[in-house]
């Protein structure tokens, strides 16, 4: 049966392989004011706070940092999939100083109607690309966050994918800040 309606509040986790709260095929899980600083080597699906088809969720003041040089680019502070969930108040922190190591958030195709606002984003490598990645999703709202690196970036801090496919994403992108103080490249 699955796990509804339960509150995980205040844990400190450190070193995580693959998550540091995985929760899947669940429910309503309200999960906040926890940090987690992992060193995450597993891939696209793993990270510091992991919900795999658990929707209805609210995901509020936590802090991830990956800082893992050894980690693979699909390793995440945030994962989700599931419909009708909010991200609030968080900071993702990617510190290992090595390109491409780490994404912030990782939102897949199951995540409709997922809201994610007012979030810090504190870069020191470079993202290749995915520092937040919405993966053929629909109907999210990204709004207010604030986005900070001290690395040069080359792409737009979000990626949308498969609308070439015939994915109508129809997300609602807007009042976020990126600051990127050691530039881009320019693609």
């Amino acid at each position: 049966s699955r796990l509804t309606n339960w509150v995980i509040n205040g844990f400190y986790i450190t070193g995580a392989n693959s998550a540091g709260i995985y929760l899947q095929n669940e429910d309503s899980f309200w999960i906040k004011n926890n940090i987690a600083f992992n060193s995450t080597d597993g891939g696209e699906n793993n990270g510091s706070f992991v919900l795999v088809r658990t929707p209805n969720s609210l995901v509020q003041n936590n802090l991830s940092e990956l800082n893992s040089g050894g980690g693979v680019a699909g390793a995440a502070g945030f994962v989700h999939g599931g419909a009708d969930s909010i991200y609030e108040y968080n900071e993702c922190a990617l510190t290992s100083g090595v390109a491409g190591r780490g994404r912030c958030f990782y939102m897949d195709s199951q995540s409709a109607r997922l809201i994610n606002r007012l979030s810090y984003l504190r870069l020191q490598n470079g993202c290749d690309v995915q520092c937040w990645r919405q993966r053929d999703t629909t109907d999210q709202i990204i709004a207010n966050n604030y986005i900070y690196s001290s690395a040069s970036q080359g792409y737009a801090p979000w990626v949308h994918e498969n609308t070439d496919a015939g994915r109508i994403e129809n997300h609602s992108i807007h009042h976020n800040t990126a600051y990127f103080a050691s530039g881009g490249n320019g693609d």
